[in-house]
C-alpha cells in the first residue's frame, strides 16, 4: 500500500478508507448527471488530486429542459442514461 493510505474494518463486511489525496470535482458539482423515471441527480465525477492537477475547462452541461424533454435518458438526444463529462486538466507543477 502507498504511504497515507488506510483501511480501517467496520463490522464483517465494511471498511472506512482514508486517503492523502486533496480530491476535487474538475467539472464541479453538477446537480444532475442521470435522469431515469423517479430520479435526477449526480452519479458521475471526475475527481483529481488538487495537488497534482487543475481544472483549466470543462463542458457545460445540458440544460433540464433539455434532458427532461421526453420521459427519461436515454432518450433521442442524449444516447445515455448518464450525461457525458469532459474536463481539460493542466498540472500544477
Amino acid at each position: 500500500p502507498s504511504p497515507g493510505w488506510l483501511a480501517v474494518p467496520v463490522g464483517s463486511s465494511a471498511m472506512h478508507l482514508r486517503h492523502p489525496l486533496a480530491l476535487v470535482s474538475a467539472c464541479g458539482y453538477p446537480e444532475f448527471t442521470n435522469y431515469v423515471g423517479g430520479f435526477a441527480g449526480s452519479l458521475d465525477y471526475i475527481w483529481c488530486d488538487s495537488s497534482a492537477l487543475a481544472s483549466v475547462a470543462s463542458m457545460p452541461m445540458p440544460p433540464l429542459e433539455s434532458v427532461t424533454a421526453e420521459t427519461a435518458l436515454p432518450n433521442s438526444e442524449f444516447p445515455s442514461d448518464h450525461l457525458p463529462m469532459v474536463a481539460d486538466l493542466r498540472f500544477v507543477h
